[in-house]
């Protein structure tokens, strides 16, 4: 018969294992990771209007045009935002006249964000995140469970939330 202390030993052994386990993840994933930008990522080709625009401000223009007649809780929750930083940044948007806003007729309370366009000729101008020809040549290199099996880490990895509090922490204990 095994102890409640041997119990607890083998579990306290088993989540410093996970611990040990996860450290070591963290630490490939930021030896790959610049290696991995760098070989995919776009490059812009040529200047993007708008060029003064931040890289959030590009983000949710491109966000806008996917969702196309987002309210600002879609928009937030997209680009896993507080609501309260989408509106302004709409806000800002709005008065260099690259969103319009409004309010649905149906419910007072909610705020209709669309590409002005201006707004819909920068978001289109901008290039996706990885560059789409390389990314296709490296996963045709790869075995279909393989592919599968990377996008589904991909997905529950940015499934995560992560508040506020956990990303200002400097370094799990």
């Amino acid at each position: 018969m095994v102890s409640k202390e041997s119990d607890g030993i083998e579990c306290e052994l088993e989540r410093m294992a996970h611990l040990a386990d996860v450290r070591e993840t963290v630490e490939e994933i930021n030896q790959l990771f610049p290696s991995i930008y760098k070989k995919y990522h776009a490059r812009l080709s040529r200047p993007v209007e708008g060029g003064e625009l931040t890289l959030r401000t590009l983000h949710f223009l491109k966000t806008l045009e996917r969702l196309k007649g987002a309210g600002v809780k879609d928009a937030a929750a997209a680009m896993r935002l507080s609501s309260s930083t989408v509106s302004a940044l709409a806000k800002r948007e709005h008065a260099r006249g690259l969103v319009m806003r409004r309010r649905c007729a149906g419910d007072e309370r909610r705020v209709e964000l669309e590409l002005t366009p201006v707004g819909r000729k920068i978001a289109r101008g901008l290039p996706p995140a990885l560059e789409p020809g390389l990314l296709t040549f490296a996963l045709r290199k790869l075995p279909a469970p393989d592919r599968a099996t990377l996008l589904l880490g991909l997905r529950k990895l940015d499934a995560i939330d992560i508040s506020r509090a956990e990303r200002n922490k400097r370094r799990e204990t």
